[in-house]
């Protein structure tokens, strides 16, 4: 039998890139990892009307950057301003 290869892992850095943008050492990697996935499942719950797209996360030191990508960003502009 033949191995299959993921699609998106046989495209990355050709048309693809990663979802998240860090690197750490092997001990923090699955709390970052976990810290990830929270993320992604709280703001895809709280913004569920914006239609978010893509969500791609760079950690730099002590700082977490969040990338959004939404089809309607008014909605998480309006809950900014309360």
């Amino acid at each position: 039998m033949g191995q299959k290869v993921h699609p998106r892992g046989f495209r990355l850095g050709i048309t693809k890139t990663h979802k998240v943008k860090w690197f750490t050492e092997p001990k923090k990697y699955a709390i970052f990892l976990a810290q990830d996935k929270c993320l992604r499942q709280l703001l895809m719950q709280k913004y569920n009307d914006a239609g978010i797209v893509s969500i791609e996360i760079e950690r730099k030191f002590n700082q977490i950057q969040l990338n959004l990508k939404t089809i309607n960003p008014r909605v998480i502009l309006k809950q900014q301003d309360r």
